[in-house]
């Protein structure tokens, strides 16, 4: 299963959960401020995994000071933006079309 956390407005939220379409990959998309904040059924629903990764994130990873997002989770491991991809395409999850490729090689780069 992978899920995709990131914010409304975000434009690479977005772009990801467009590659990962690009891709053929299923996903979940979830709000990274609902998982952040106390909310009912957040020992059970991957908060705590969520604020655990978030937690171990190096200072150079950041942002500005923020956390990086998209945050996106697969098979119980937590990777930023292009790393999800990387991870996805050596698993063989590949584009079908030329102009795909040329968006995905771009994501990467």
């Amino acid at each position: 299963m992978v899920r995709v956390y990131g914010r409304s407005g975000c434009g690479k939220c977005t772009s990801l959960k467009e590659k990962l379409e690009l891709l053929g990959v299923s996903f979940e998309s979830r709000d990274v401020d609902v998982f952040m904040d106390g909310h009912e059924g957040w020992r059970t629903d991957g908060s705590v995994d969520l604020m655990t990764h978030i937690c171990t994130i190096e200072t150079k990873d950041m942002v500005d000071g923020h956390i990086p997002i998209p945050i996106v989770e697969m098979d119980g491991e937590f990777y930023a933006y292009s790393q999800a991809i990387k991870e996805l395409k050596a698993k063989g999850h590949k584009a079908s079309t030329g102009a795909e490729k040329m968006e995905l090689m771009a994501a990467v780069a």
